[in-house]
């Protein structure tokens, strides 16, 4: 699955393929970049928790289908095979303008505060994002300050009717689709039910076979979450919806995916035994060859704790190193929050019989880097690297140019598949950003980031000696 956004915020057009394994975006700050990784977050998330078709009917009977496609009932009767892509394609993109454009106005409205105000202001070009699966594209605008879906289009030549006797289920042969039908209305009606159920939880298949869930840590992750603990659990969950409070009660703004991390490290289950798995191996190296201690959460008080290694000392994060309580939050995600996930089957009843054996958790993190040595951002990031071969999936975004040139390193070495990762840059015009795809081959990536700041610098110094020299003489 694609998403692509145009013109949303000072983003000019920027894409995320879910086959990739590994992306690392580059870019100065103010450029989109968190941007561009929220909505990507807040799209896939709403996607991945799609009602169950049970409950869609809920919303199908409103489509009052018998009446839009009455005229084709009767054709039946008459007619083997009739084409009815246009008319499926309407009630479609009326059907999910219900069940899944609705969650995203809300979590765009926690988020951004404002829906008009997504828009490109440097051009004014319209706004758009694209979803697209492998059976349905959609395309999502802005008018009259809210959401709607554009267009929506199947991916097949044509959506043939054709008259059965036999009760045949639907038939998609990447073509065409074939919805078998009698004339009689209750088996009409119910075919295009189940098309409809398909159809839209198709959309969901696409992505969970290479996406089994989504978490987002974000930059200043330790200040965020101290700050959210001495206000309590009570204050992300009322601020993600802003419909509960009132004139008398002002909160602070939280955005969608700050309120899940904080609520996520909130309701850690802690299990008796650990899992061994690639990612605690992960978690537990990062803890001996970086935090030098173990991570472990208090059940009683519900905050993350710092054991250094060889002591009895229990630390809250306020009390530890900047580097100890920036990483803290991460190596929590892998050994309780990601492998809780992955230990319970947290799909939705209609999806648990399907396997979905090459999806992977997806993790977005801010500026791993952060209040991080040189050293311990390199190691960081060979640990994500480690994990992007077979477990996790990666987005990051960063300013290091140490995370550059050892990601570089790692193309070089073969660590990395350069065929699942992407290397984005976000790059200021005045026009809005452009992202550049920065290409990939055996021998890295251009360095079209920090290499002018290098470059600048090695000047300047050059002109300083030669201003000393000439004194000298």
């Amino acid at each position: 699955m694609k998403i692509e956004l145009k013109n949303f915020g000072i983003v000019k057009h920027f894409t995320y393929d879910s086959k990739e394994d590994f992306s690392i975006i580059f870019g100065k700050n103010n450029t989109g970049k968190s941007y561009a990784i929220s909505v990507v977050y807040l799209i896939i998330k709403n996607l991945l928790n799609l009602e169950e078709p049970l409950l869609f009917r809920y919303f199908i009977q409103d489509l009052n289908i018998d009446e839009k496609l009455s005229n084709f009932q009767s054709q039946l009767e008459v007619e083997k095979a009739i084409d009815i892509k246009k008319e499926m394609e309407d009630i479609l993109l009326e059907f999910l303008s219900k069940v899944f454009l609705n969650e995203i106005q809300e979590s765009f409205k926690s988020t951004f505060d404002s829906i008009e105000n997504l828009q490109n202001k440097l051009t004014n070009e319209e706004l758009s994002i694209n979803i697209n699966s492998n059976l349905i594209n959609i395309n999502i605008k802005v008018k009259d300050k809210k959401l709607y879906i554009s267009n929506l289009e199947i991916n097949r030549k044509e959506i043939e009717l054709r008259k059965s006797t036999r009760n045949l289920s639907n038939k998609d042969n990447g073509d065409e689709i074939i919805i078998y039908s009698s004339s009689n209305k209750d088996n009409f009606i119910e075919k295009i039910f189940n098309f409809i159920m398909e159809s839209s939880g198709q959309i969901t298949f696409d992505l969970r076979e290479q996406i089994k869930s989504i978490y987002y840590l974000p930059a200043s992750r330790s200040g965020l979450y101290q700050a959210l603990s001495a206000f309590g659990q009570i204050i992300a969950e009322l601020s993600k919806s802003r419909k509960f409070t009132t004139k008398k009660i002002e909160l602070p703004s939280i955005s969608e995916p700050l309120s899940d991390y904080f609520l996520e490290l909130s309701n850690i289950k802690v299990r008796k035994k650990e899992i061994n798995n690639k990612i605690t191996k992960v978690a537990s190296e990062i803890e001996n060859s970086i935090l030098n201690g173990k991570i472990e959460f208090d059940k009683i008080t519900k905050k993350i704790m710092f054991k250094p290694k060889d002591t009895e000392l229990k630390l809250d994060l306020s009390y530890t190193s900047s580097m100890v309580s920036e990483i803290s939050p991460i190596v929590s995600y892998l050994r309780y929050v990601i492998n809780y996930s992955e230990e319970h089957n947290l799909l939705p009843s209609f999806m648990r019989k399907k396997k979905f054996e090459n999806s992977k958790p997806l993790i977005i993190i801010e500026e791993p880097e952060a209040h991080l040595h040189p050293d311990v951002q390199i190691e960081l990031l060979k640990q994500f690297v480690e994990l992007a071969k077979d477990d996790v999936k990666f987005i990051i975004t960063t300013h290091s140019n140490y995370m550059f040139n050892k990601f570089n390193n790692l193309v070089i070495s073969k660590d990395i598949n350069i065929k699942n990762t992407s290397s984005l840059l976000f790059k200021e015009t005045k026009s809005g950003t452009d992202v550049i795809n920065m290409e990939l081959d055996e021998f890295g990536i251009e360095d079209e980031n920090f290499i002018y700041t290098s470059q600048a610098l090695y000047n300047e110094k050059v002109n300083l000696i030669n201003q000393l020299n000439q004194k000298t003489d």
